[in-house]
């Protein structure tokens, strides 16, 4: 697979693809949404809520046609509209995920937890997510 913003380097192959140049990141669109929902609280919202945004078009990484540019938790990220993956420009990924966090950890606590209490397992998927993102 080509880099969507370099357009000359081959992403690494791993679960989670990499360019090494411009260090953004590609990643399967339904495994994003398996990660965030695992860290939402106190229940997962249902599929993503993906926001339409204006700016030009990025090839697909895996099928090369253009993708539409959406908003994720605010961040801006390349999206394809067949649904093969999305692409995170640098910090964008790690944007999505502590605002991901940040949503979780101000909901209501669940049932037998105190207000503030952050359950380890939310913390322990989202620490494994960032390390395989910056892998």
């Amino acid at each position: 697979m080509r880099c969507p913003r370099c357009r000359e380097h081959d992403l690494d192959d791993a679960t989670v693809h990499r360019c090494h140049r411009c260090d953004g990141t590609w990643l399967d669109e339904h495994a994003l949404g398996e990660r965030l929902a695992a860290m939402q609280h106190p229940e997962p919202p249902g599929p993503l809520v993906w926001q339409a945004v204006r700016r030009a078009p990025r090839p697909c990484a895996a099928c090369a046609q253009p993708m539409e540019t959406a908003a994720l938790f605010g961040v801006h990220v390349d999206r394809c509209g067949a649904g093969h993956g999305v692409w995170f420009d640098e910090g964008e990924l790690a944007a999505v995920l502590v605002k991901c966090h940040e949503r979780s950890a101000c909901a209501a606590p669940r049932p037998g937890e105190r207000p503030g209490e952050r359950p380890v397992e939310r913390i322990a998927g989202a620490a494994a997510f960032f390390s395989i993102v910056r892998g």
